[in-house]
């Protein structure tokens, strides 16, 4: 394939950091590699508007291994290289693709705790986090294998206008999800660019299951504002689309209140295996399709985020 020429504002697939485009050191920066993140900042200044502040140390919407997030958005919208979704079938050791369908995820939290360990890790668990510290690896490598063991990595179903209309009308939840153009691969040999609506919804739905990494938990981000999501997926001029889904009536999706729990246990390393430093791994182990983030403050954005844990819990709008 015959690669675009580097160009300041678009994302690209290049290894030298000094000739690297301007939105790729970006995402490569809020995804927590720091050599990217200090060329950033000489390059372009920490005012540049691009960012919106979210490269800044401190911010609270660094993770705990200190990367960042857009939160409803960023640059996969599933798979997202190499490393991002195409390895999240692997499932060494137990469980391992159920049906997955909305509502009927088990509570596998003692399985993992056997897998992974509860007190030391085993060699699963120490290999789950090797590849997440990993600076290729794009997304959460350890949820991906939850989400494989649950089911949770099926296909979403893509409806037309009617039929997505008539999930709402039973009572689902419409939302949103803004994804930047970009290329689907870290090689220069295969990588496939990605842009427009239909592309970036068809990858979302069909695509490798793609488990992101956000300051609530990891999960897929998406908003029940579509303004945010288009914020994202067309910033500064970028060729993105918004991903319309809704939320299937029978999901089970984890209150404020229970993703308040997962919080505490995390913080507190009560999640039931190692590795379990993390809301969003925590309720999919638990079994839950998703869930909303509770913010003390009413009016902000976050409150406004479901972040999808099964991707079949998730009817996508054809574009």
């Amino acid at each position: 394939m015959t690669m675009k020429e580097p160009n300041l504002d678009e994302v690209g697939v290049i290894n030298d950091y000094a000739a690297m485009p301007k939105f790729e050191l970006q995402q490569r920066a809020i995804f927590g590699d720091a050599k990217a993140e200090r060329i950033y900042f000489e390059r372009y200044g920490k005012g540049n508007k691009s960012v919106d502040g979210d490269i800044e140390k401190n911010n609270p919407n660094r993770d705990p291994k200190g990367r960042f997030t857009f939160g409803s958005g960023g640059p996969q919208a599933g798979g997202g290289g190499n490393a991002g979704g195409g390895e999240g079938g692997e499932s060494a050791g137990g469980g391992g693709g159920g049906a997955g369908e909305p509502g009927e995820g088990k509570d596998i939290t003692s399985e993992l705790g056997r897998d992974y360990g509860q007190v030391s890790e085993t060699k699963r668990g120490a290999e789950l986090r090797a590849k997440d510290m990993s600076p290729e690896t794009r997304g959460d490598p350890t949820l991906q294998d939850i989400a494989h063991r649950q089911g949770f990595d099926g296909k979403a179903e893509m409806v037309d206008q009617e039929a997505f209309d008539q999930i709402v009308a039973e009572g689902g939840t419409v939302t949103y999800r803004g994804v930047t153009d970009y290329y689907d691969s870290y090689s220069a040999n295969d990588a496939k660019y990605i842009s427009g609506e239909t592309q970036i919804s068809e990858q979302f739905a069909e695509g490798p299951y793609f488990g992101g990494i956000g300051g609530y938990g990891s999960g897929t981000y998406t908003s029940s504002d579509v303004s945010v999501a288009q914020h994202y997926a067309f910033e500064d001029g970028a060729k993105g689309g918004v991903i319309t889904m809704v939320v299937k009536p029978n999901a089970k999706i984890a209150t404020p209140q229970q993703w308040q729990a997962a919080r505490t246990a995390a913080r507190e390393g009560k999640g039931g295996f190692m590795g379990a430093n993390n809301e969003g791994r925590i309720l999919a182990a638990q079994g839950f399709d998703g869930f909303r983030i509770a913010s003390k403050d009413v009016d902000h954005f976050s409150n406004q985020f479901v972040v999808v844990l099964n991707r079949k819990a998730v009817a996508v709008l054809k574009k």
